[in-house]
């Protein structure tokens, strides 16, 4: 009698065993199949491939030694606020050096940028700024740009909108601003001096405006 009730047992429990793990087996090929449904189809792997061939290839990828103007830029005597190293990568981001803020209060910016097409380009990038006293971070700078590279390359020019933004939430209109942007591409092959208002001046020589006191970018 014994014997029977292990041998009862012993069935009932591969019984539910066997049906466990078919249940298992079936759950994990659903889950499986799940997965796969998610990925990219061959179509959408190749448009991104397409987008980041595009991206490489883009005239704006690369090194730029770029000015920010206060309104309008007319030429001598225009309101610089920022001389700035500026690079482009073909992933889409974007990193600002900015000679117009002071490193302590924050002098770099990062961005992502977006081709729209015939050369023409957007950029939006963002920045912490510190108060001067205490070194604590006080507020937001975003800069949004719009712009367009040369035929050749060489130079891109556009318009900016810089806001600063304080840690309430609030816009600072006095550090905030627009107006008109100007870069030269810096070369590996170059000389190191750049396109600056009509004469070829050493970067050296050209004296960024003054630290305002809080970043500019």
């Amino acid at each position: 009698m014994n014997s029977a009730k292990r041998l009862a047992s012993a069935l009932v429990f591969a019984s539910a065993t066997a049906f466990s793990i078919a249940a298992y087996a079936q759950t994990g090929i659903s889950t499986l199949d799940r997965a796969l449904s998610l990925l990219p189809s061959g179509e959408h792997q190749e448009r991104d491939r397409d987008r980041d061939r595009r991206r490489e290839r883009s005239p704006v990828v690369g090194m730029w030694i770029t000015s920010l103007y206060l309104g309008a830029f007319t030429g001598p005597g225009s309101q610089r606020v920022d001389l700035a190293i500026q690079q482009f990568s073909s992933d889409g981001n974007e990193l600002m050096s900015s000679s117009g803020s002071d490193p302590r209060l924050g002098n770099a910016c990062f961005g992502v940028w977006k081709d729209l097409g015939h050369n023409t380009f957007k950029l939006r990038h963002i920045g912490w700024s510190f108060a001067p006293d205490t070194g604590i971070n006080d507020g937001t700078a975003y800069l949004d740009v719009s712009f367009t590279v040369s035929e050749d390359g060489k130079t891109y020019k556009g318009t900016f909108t810089s806001t600063f933004i304080d840690l309430a939430g609030n816009v600072v209109p006095e550090f905030s601003g627009e107006g008109d942007v100007l870069a030269t591409r810096f070369e590996v092959d170059g000389t190191g001096r750049v396109q600056v208002m009509g004469k070829a001046l050493s970067v050296k020589s050209l004296s960024p405006a003054s630290p305002p006191k809080r970043r500019s970018c």
